[in-house]
This record gives structure tokens, C-alpha cells and sequence, in this order.
């Protein structure tokens, strides 16, 4: 680091966050250490806007250029973040606030000082409460299994959709049609199931059982003579 460009001053980075349940994906690692050192450490005004300690403005294209992730990366990790409460994300017609949730904890005012910490003050210097940090595995992978379209109602992946055309023996364009029809639903608050794809499974069952097996393969041509009667 080139110490004449430094910014002065710095913030804690506790060694509690050994457990925390992000640790292990770098990318929300990356995102969230961000978050932390360009959040204000006072109350400040921009462009009109008061924006408190604790919280910061953003652009996903200025994350992503900070952090070098792509702006999609950015938007995932921002999610995962906000799904086990560590920020929050006011959006408006101007701006995108962050707010990190209990930033007294990671950054307890009673210690804001540009000064040098001291061993002793290192070993005393214990957070006031982490506990919302320290989430089970267990907890981390049900909430990302929640944004899967077997679990709710996220759009399912061509995989998926491929899936489903293979194992219910149903034309793969007619598969796509179907779950296009869903999102629509869900768009229009008109949806009421609570998964994509079993419901996906369950429209098209329910298709064949009506109008017979249709099968992957191409439909027969039938000829202009076959058309008008055999003429």
C-alpha cells in the first residue's frame, strides 16, 4: 500500500467474523469489507442527502470496480447480505443508501480515535455483540436454498427447464411457454403457488392428462394431399 495515498484513520475488522457464515464466500467477504470502510463514521451531508453513521451511498458499478467483482456479483452478494439482515438498502429516484445493521458493533464509537491501539487495549477490545454474525452453516444454506426455483418462486435455469422436458417426455418450447406463463403470473401478483418448478411439473401433468403424451419428437408433416382428404 502506498502510504502516502493512505486515507487516515481505520475500522475494525473483529476476529469474531472467523465464524460468521459469509466468511467462506469471498465475494460477500469482499463486498461486506467494503461496506465497512467507505461507511461514514459521522453524519454527513451529500447533494443534499443526510447520510448517517454506519450508512453509505452506492452504485453497483462503483462496487464493482472497488471490489473488482461483476455487477451481477455485486447485486448477489448485496442480497445475501440484506437475507440475513447484516445491511439494509433504501433506494430512490436520486439515491441508493446502505445501512449496515448494528455498525456500533463492528465499529463501537467508544473507541473512535485515529490513535495507535496498544496490546492491552487490543485483548480488552472485544465487540459488544456480534450474535446475529454468528449464524449456523446449516441456516446460511437454507436461505440460499430459498432463492432456488424448487423452493420458491425464482425463475427456473434452462438446466431445469431442459429437466422437466426430459422426464415428463413434453416438447421443450412448450415447457419454456408454460414457465413464461408462470412468471407472468407471479409478476402480476396472480400467482399463489409457492414453488416454480413443481408447479411447472404439475401444469404440464396435468396438460398431458388432457390432451395425451405429446413426446420430444418433431411433429409429422402432413402433406398438402394428406391435408385435403387424400384428394
Amino acid at each position: 500500500m502506498d502510504k502516502t495515498k493512505k486515507q487516515s484513520g481505520y475500522v475494525y475488522l473483529y476476529k469474531s467474523m472467523i465464524g460468521w457464515g459469509w466468511k467462506n464466500n469471498p465475494n460477500v467477504l469482499a463486498l461486506f469489507v467494503d461496506l465497512l470502510l467507505y461507511a461514514n463514521y459521522e453524519d454527513k451531508e451529500n447533494g443534499g442527502q443526510i447520510v448517517k453513521r454506519g450508512q453509505l451511498m452506492i452504485t453497483l458499478s462503483e462496487l464493482a470496480k472497488r471490489t473488482g467483482l461483476t455487477i451481477q456479483q455485486v447485486r448477489t452478494a448485496l442480497n445475501k447480505l440484506k437475507l440475513t439482515n447484516e445491511i439494509t438498502i433504501e433506494t430512490s429516484n436520486k439515491f441508493t443508501v446502505v445501512t449496515i445493521q448494528n455498525y456500533e458493533d463492528y465499529q463501537n464509537s467508544n473507541t473512535r480515535s485515529n490513535k495507535p491501539i496498544t496490546n492491552k487495549e487490543q485483548t480488552n477490545n472485544k465487540p459488544i455483540t456480534n450474535a446475529y454474525i454468528y449464524k449456523e452453516i446449516k441456516e446460511i444454506k437454507e436461505i440460499e436454498e430459498i432463492k432456488t426455483s424448487k423452493n420458491s418462486r425464482t425463475a427456473c435455469s434452462k438446466e431445469e427447464l431442459g429437466e422437466i422436458a426430459r422426464r415428463l417426455d413434453y416438447p421443450l418450447y412448450k415447457v419454456q411457454l408454460t414457465h413464461d406463463t408462470i412468471m407472468d403470473k407471479i409478476t402480476a401478483g396472480e400467482f399463489k403457488d409457492k414453488t416454480v418448478y413443481y408447479t411447472l411439473c404439475n401444469w404440464i401433468r396435468r396438460d398431458i392428462a388432457r390432451n395425451g403424451a405429446i413426446g420430444q419428437s418433431k411433429p409429422k408433416f402432413v402433406g398438402l394431399t394428406e391435408f385435403k382428404g387424400g384428394e
